[in-house]
């Protein structure tokens, strides 16, 4: 039953799709859409940027899977004293271990990742004295 509803799966999607076994009885299925990032972005704001799950993150893929990443961003008030802004970024970036303690995926935040091309607000001033002090240009 499992081989069968693999063919079916696999004969249901694209190509340039990727289908894998979880196990048990699951099944993932990675869509290639990194095509659509243009038409997301100009819908919702720049949060989309294209990126690829090479296939050697797993045995059973059999080539890259072209998808899109979607940036976390942290908004506050422009309201907020430059000073606290500076704080938080500088806490963010400095104390990075303890966040990824409690989150693996904080290990993805860093300084060159700071892009304004993937944020639909700009950056506070507060934010940005950091990122200079830091030399990373915010374009």
């Amino acid at each position: 039953a499992l081989i069968h509803v693999a063919a079916l799966l696999v004969g249901g999607v694209r190509q340039s799709d990727c289908v894998g076994r979880l196990g048990g009885d699951e099944f993932a299925v990675l869509l290639d859409h990194a095509d659509v990032a243009g038409k997301l972005n100009a819908a919702y704001g720049p949060m989309y940027s294209e990126t690829v799950i090479p296939k050697d993150v797993d045995t059973g893929m059999q080539k890259d899977n072209r998808n899109l990443t979607v940036w976390n961003i942290l908004v506050v008030a422009a309201s907020m004293p430059e000073a606290l802004a500076y704080d938080i970024v500088k806490v963010l970036f400095e104390h990075k271990q303890a966040l990824v303690a409690v989150h693996k995926e904080a290990g993805h935040i860093n300084l060159s990742n700071q892009s304004g091309k993937f944020s639909p607000v700009p950056f506070h001033p507060g934010a940005l004295r950091y990122y200079r002090e830091k030399g990373v240009q915010i374009e």
